[in-house]
């Protein structure tokens, strides 16, 4: 894989960590898209896509269907939701709530990681930078900022190869607000950990997204697998006491080609499409919307969502 193309599609869709390019495709006049994030209100959807037009890569915002801009998406947020961006040019990606007090709150995260000191586990909220006071190498990925903030990321050490030397994913944590962190155990066959792809608190329970070889996540310590097969889970979201995780599996375990969007209700699997990724789930009633993308692989995706199984192309 050409390591500028992995760079540029992986990094710049910032949830994309196990995905790959297609050796054999040529990757001149590349037009992608995927939705990052989904939310609905008085029966209408409000997006943000990742855009990737010939390595030119930027966040679009979608009511309905239609394109608009970040304040208008920013005014029809329900409260305690949230939209994600792909990274800026500071390799800075975004998460950006409406608390449940109606309050507009932004969260950086960096997405390029590196040994200096001064990079190790910092978080911009509303542009005000924090870090935690450690000597340790880890980064903060994610936030449920919903109520009280809990962070979610990973410590890293440092690993040689021919080429030079970088920070590889070791343990997963969260932290509640500037607490105390937890650190999570790790599953006993895992051989791949990616980091991981999200943090969503409901009532006393904390949930992290891994990124394995499979597709699991953590119930505040206990690990929950979904599938032997590889895939993800980019978000999780939660009604009551039914815990929805959206994602991903490859039915012929590929990492690169073929994957199956679907969402698991309690572990439960339900598919949505061959050919096709989850990124973003959102419970509205009896309705379940879950945005991603169709294609045979990530140079590929076409940006959509289904809305109870049924798929709408989205105009990006």
């Amino acid at each position: 894989m050409n390591k500028t193309t992995s760079i540029l599609i992986i990094l710049t869709a910032f949830l994309l960590a196990g995905c790959s390019k297609n050796d054999d495709l040529e990757m001149d006049n590349i037009k992608m898209s995927t939705v990052l994030s989904i939310m609905v209100k008085d029966g209408k959807a409000g997006m943000t896509t990742l855009v990737n037009d010939n390595y030119n890569v930027n966040t679009e915002y979608l009511i309905d269907n239609t394109k608009t801009d970040a304040q208008a998406l920013q005014a029809f947020m329900p409260k305690g939701s949230f939209y994600r961006t792909t990274i800026d040019n500071y390799y800075l990606a975004s998460t950006l709530y409406k608390n449940n007090e109606g309050t507009i709150v932004e969260y950086k995260f960096p997405r390029i990681y590196s040994f200096e000191p001064g990079n190790q586990f910092i978080y911009f909220k509303n542009g005000e930078r924090f870090a935690m006071d450690t000597l340790a190498l880890g980064y903060f990925h994610s936030v449920d900022a919903a109520e009280n903030e809990v962070f979610a990321g990973f410590f890293g050490t440092r690993e040689i190869y021919i080429n030079g030397s970088y920070l590889l994913p070791a343990k997963a944590f969260y932290r509640e607000g500037t607490g105390k962190i937890t650190v999570l155990p790790m599953p006993d066959k895992n051989l791949n950990f990616n980091g991981v792809s999200c943090v969503h608190r409901s009532g006393n329970n904390i949930y992290v997204g891994g990124l394995m070889d499979f597709p699991m996540y953590w119930k505040n310590k206990e690990i929950v697998q979904l599938n032997e097969k590889y895939g993800e889970v980019n978000q999780i979201f939660t009604v009551g006491n039914d815990v929805y995780a959206v994602g991903f599996y490859n039915k012929a375990n590929s990492k690169t080609t073929g994957h199956t969007a679907c969402y698991w209700k309690n572990g439960l699997l339900t598919e949505l499409e061959d050919n096709a990724v989850g990124y973003s789930i959102f419970i509205d009633g009896n309705d379940i919307y879950v945005g991603g993308a169709v294609g045979r692989f990530d140079a590929e995706y076409k940006a959509c969502y289904w809305k109870n199984g049924k798929r709408v192309l989205l105009p990006v």
